[in-house]
């Protein structure tokens, strides 16, 4: 009996030993590289310094949705294009009472603004490791910026429209845009990602002119924008066969 024991001990002995050399080896699982294209929407605040002729350099914001879409081409490398637009109006009104009965004139002048910026960049990530969730990039680019203000003001009396006066000016603007992002990965497809960029004026303009304007000769201005972005692959056609 012993002997039989001994001879089934060894059997299985001898089984488990063939199992595991003949058993493949477990390896870690790879986190996929992200989808290539993606595209984004950011809750933004982007500003630049437009020159209109006549006029100094202003402030211009344009706000509040920033659209994006991009194409990582290689593993840390991504191209990315986007659009901002925006349209600002201040109307304004005052009364005045004539001498000697001579009615109300009335006051009123308006001023808007129209801005467009088109900014594209080189995105590159920091982070080397794939499977870490939150990354780091730095991007550098530059962005096309076309600015229309329309000044307009009059003067009523009596129901009689009188002195009206029309100023309008179109700036279009060349920047160069450097910045920063933080991105953290939610899913495969899903991110959420903070923009920090500084946007300068190619234009010559002088340091002096950007003193007056916001105390300071440095001629960079910051934006700054929050959101996220879907990531897809555009799946090629299969082939089919001919008949």
């Amino acid at each position: 009996m012993k002997l039989v024991i001994k001879a089934v001990l060894l059997v299985c002995l001898l089984s488990e030993g063939a199992l595991a050399q003949t058993a493949p080896a477990q390896t870690p699982k790879k986190r996929p590289l992200p989808a290539k294209f993606y595209i984004g929407a950011q809750l933004a605040a982007h500003q630049y310094f437009v020159q209109h002729e006549g006029f100094m350099p202003n402030k211009t914001n344009v706000s509040p949705w920033y659209v994006n879409l991009g194409y990582r081409f290689l593993p840390r490398f991504a191209l990315q294009a986007g659009v901002l637009s925006s349209h600002v109006r201040d109307d304004h009104q005052s009364t005045f009472v004539m001498p000697n009965g001579g009615g109300i004139r009335y006051s009123n002048s308006s001023d808007q603004e129209w801005n467009t910026a088109i900014p594209v960049a080189l995105r590159f990530t920091l982070v080397r490791r794939l499977d870490q969730r939150f990354k780091i990039d730095v991007f550098a680019g530059g962005t096309w910026v076309h600015s229309r203000a329309l000044i307009e003001s009059s003067q009523t009396l009596a129901g009689v429209t009188t002195n009206y006066e029309r100023k309008e000016s179109r700036a279009p603007g060349y920047f160069l845009s450097l910045g920063v992002s933080g991105r953290y990965i939610l899913t495969r497809r899903w991110e959420v990602i903070f923009d920090h960029t500084r946007n300068r004026n190619l234009a010559a303009i002088p340091a002096q002119t950007y003193f007056l304007i916001r105390g300071r000769e440095s001629p960079w201005i910051g934006s700054v924008g929050i959101g996220g972005c879907y990531r897809f692959d555009v799946k090629k056609k299969a082939a089919t066969p001919e008949p």
